[in-house]
């Protein structure tokens, strides 16, 4: 398993702001359910309170018209014609059609009219008492009326209040179940983030011991060629600390390198200036450059870019080197050796071609010399095998 910058992040970041989303969302309709309920309770109040002051002026009007006969007395018709005025207004804002109707009352505006129609009709004149029995027969009817349907209201009160509670209740319990979801969602995400971390950390050191244990050395370089970090196998060989490294060559030119030839190498040639502008590994480049204390180091020069998993964005170069300086002056001695002994086979050579030649002269003097004697010559070997005879005449 890969293990990058991108998954250690957050795992579910859109799970955890969906889930705190919808927990505000619902905060915010309890919110208004609760604002809602609190309305229509204060309705269902006023409505009451308008019944029983209807109730009231209801009663007080009555007594009126019916003690209205002495100009002397508290009880004036007038007043009473506006008590029921104002009863009646207030039933029929009161007590609407639906109230009326699960309350069994609908004929109660009806009745209302006619009972202040009546007792208008009086006209101020003393009821006999067979009207006073009738006038208190509706009236009485008019009561039973108004507490049905103030206890209709009362129910209905009652009955919105609860059905808003559960449905606060119902939201409230959703809020708390996606609180927990989420609650255990980050749990499971920090979890799995803690994970992440400890196997980035363990991978990390594992490829920092290895980098560390490198005989070769490795350098990092910024994408604009400044040195990021190096191992130590680097600054031993160039016989520089990093921070050293970090103030001397800030820009890929100031390095002062130069080819396998000696000749000073264009600072766009070197390795990690090809890498940047390319972005092509280069393999297998061997350069020299100065040490801390100004000798020459030949170095066989590796430079691979390093880019972003999902982007493929340069974001830097690492560069592995190793020193060849010993095996590069090995390799010169070694032609040197070569060379001084083609020398000396070639000057032994000739001496042997002057010898055989001086040999073939001597004997061809020899040969001439014997050939020309009257006698016989010949010369036979220790195994009897005829090494020379002349040719005598």
């Amino acid at each position: 398993m890969t293990i990058t910058a991108a998954s250690v992040r957050d795992p579910v970041p859109r799970r955890i702001l969906l889930a705190g989303l919808v927990v505000v969302l619902i905060s915010l309709s309890l919110a208004g359910l609760h604002r809602h309920q609190q309305q229509r309770l204060a309705a269902a109040q006023q409505q009451m309170q308008a019944l029983a002051q209807a109730g009231e002026d209801l009663h007080q009007g009555f007594l009126h018209l019916m003690l209205a006969h002495d100009p002397a007395s508290p009880w004036q018709r007038p007043r009473g014609e506006a008590l029921l005025a104002q009863a009646l207004n207030g039933y029929t804002a009161a007590a609407v059609g639906p109230v009326l109707e699960r309350a069994g009352a609908l004929e109660l505006p009806r009745e209302l009219a006619e009972f202040r129609r009546q007792l208008l009709a009086l006209n101020g004149v003393p009821a006999d008492p067979q009207q006073a029995m009738a006038l208190r027969l509706m009236l009485h009817q008019l009561d039973a009326g108004v507490s049905a349907v103030n206890q209709q209201l009362q129910q209905d009160s009652e009955a919105l209040s609860q059905r808003l509670n559960q449905v606060f209740d119902a939201g409230l319990l959703a809020a708390l179940l996606l609180l927990l979801g989420a609650c255990g969602v980050i749990y499971r995400a920090e979890r799995a983030r803690s994970g992440l971390l400890q196997r980035l950390h363990d991978s990390e050191m594992v490829h920092r011991t290895m980098v560390l244990s490198l005989t070769e050395g490795v350098m990092v370089f910024a994408p604009d060629g400044r040195i990021r970090t190096c191992n130590p196998s680097a600054e031993r060989i160039l016989g520089l600390s990093l921070q050293v490294m970090q103030q001397r060559f800030p820009n890929p030119q100031d390095w002062q390198a130069r080819d396998e030839d000696g000749r000073i190498l264009a600072p766009e040639d070197l390795p990690l200036a090809r890498v940047l502008r390319d972005g092509q590994a280069v393999h297998q480049c061997l350069i020299g450059h100065p040490d801390g204390q100004g000798a020459m180091l030949w170095l066989n020069v590796n430079a691979e870019p390093l880019r972003e998993p999902g982007t493929q964005a340069l974001q830097g170069v690492l560069v592995s080197f190793t020193d060849v300086t010993e095996s590069r002056a090995a390799a010169a001695e070694l032609v040197r050796h070569r060379e001084h002994l083609e020398a000396l086979v070639q000057a032994r050579t000739q001496a042997l071609e002057q010898a055989v030649q001086a040999r073939l002269a001597s004997e061809t003097r020899a040969q001439i010399v014997t050939d020309n004697q009257p006698a016989l010559v010949a010369y036979w070997d220790r195994s009897l095998h005829l090494r020379f005879a002349n040719q005598s005449r």
